[in-house]
């Protein structure tokens, strides 16, 4: 699939664009409020997309639209049934995502 709704797959040079628009989106979304404390959670927003888009990339199954003027406007992430990611890369995220952030938020 490298098309969902006019928004075509996310290219690696694009991800941190689409990872900006994530952060700013969903810095008052409440699941991420619950996992990422107020005063920590901009930072974290910003360091954990960029980390979480680059892992789907190569699966193609992220993807973003863009605007008028080339900018990131829309962006989703859609896993097939079953995911993309083995138990290792799961645990390759994971590993240095607690230590980033702490075992808590982990467990969240």
């Amino acid at each position: 699939m490298s098309q969902v709704g006019g928004a075509t797959a996310l290219r690696r040079e694009r991800v941190s664009d689409a990872a900006r628009l994530l952060a700013e989106a969903l810095h008052d979304d409440p699941a991420y409020a619950f996992v990422f404390p107020q005063g920590t959670r901009a930072g974290a927003l910003e360091a954990f997309f960029p980390r979480h888009l680059s892992n789907h990339v190569p699966h193609r199954c992220a993807f973003a639209r863009a605007g008028t003027h080339g900018d990131v406007e829309a962006t989703v992430t859609l896993r097939p049934p079953g995911g993309v990611l083995s138990r290792f890369a799961l645990w390759r995220a994971f590993v240095p995502f607690a230590f980033a952030y702490g075992f808590d938020v982990l467990g969240r």
